[in-house]
């Protein structure tokens, strides 16, 4: 069984490291598709002997901030990943990263899902270090890995930033595993960071989703139970 996973980049030089790390311990293959980092992202991550470059050309300012066409960049990582011959392939986020739980046991829970396409996982919004928004974390499934020979590699349009996701096969061929098999998102670790994306997403007009994926939206904080652990 080969797993690959992917994930696109710009300026991930605080996350790359713990991506890439982490992804070397059950990944055969990590394709980052880069968007134009002027620090130095794409060179700690070629410094991981299972990491794999693409460099995605297309980068826009929007309202003074660097934006990356999501479907276009999202739909070069997928096809780059799929030259791969996986059998799966694990779609993530640079400042996500899996508990110890899901690290351990995902080569073995892939092996014995037969026939399923999509497995979904819970992702905590971690703000800081210490604690995470159950509003905004406890509410659904993100659709994590997915069967190669499934999943369509076309993403929505360009025009609606916000919709970049694969096109999943019907929910009744996923799995949704709970925790603590769970990702960790580290989108917030310091105010400065939080500030930064709070306007970056309100400039560009790409609120994910469901809307609240800012720390002014997310509810009250709470301290991360003790099984979300990444290292």
């Amino acid at each position: 069984m080969k797993v690959v996973t992917m994930c696109c980049t710009l300026n991930e030089e605080q996350n790359i490291m713990r991506f890439c790390a982490v992804h070397s311990r059950f990944a055969d293959k990590i394709v980052i598709c880069d968007g134009g980092s002027t620090d130095r992202t794409v060179q700690i991550a070629e410094g991981f002997e299972k990491v794999k470059v693409v460099h995605f050309d297309e980068i826009l300012n929007i309202g003074g901030f660097s934006w990356n066409p999501k479907g276009a960049q999202h739909t070069l990582a997928y096809a780059t990943a799929k030259e791969e011959n996986p059998d799966w392939i694990i779609a993530d986020e640079c400042d996500s990263v899996p508990t110890l739980s899901l690290q351990d046991g995902i080569r073995a829970l892939l092996r014995a899902e037969g026939q399923l396409d999509v497995v979904g996982v819970m992702r905590l919004y971690v703000v800081g270090q210490k604690e995470f928004f159950p509003k905004l974390s406890l509410g659904g499934f993100y659709g994590w890995a997915h069967r190669a020979s499934k999943v369509d590699g076309n993403y929505q349009g360009d025009d609606d930033f916000v919709h970049r996701r694969l096109n999943f096969p019907k929910p009744d061929t996923w799995r949704n595993i709970n925790p603590p098999l769970a990702l960790l998102h580290f989108g917030w670790p310091d105010t400065k960071t939080a500030d930064f994306k709070t306007a970056r997403y309100h400039a560009i007009g790409t609120l994910p989703i469901h809307g609240k994926a800012i720390p002014s939206n997310a509810g009250t904080p709470e301290r991360l139970p003790r099984w979300a652990k990444w290292s």
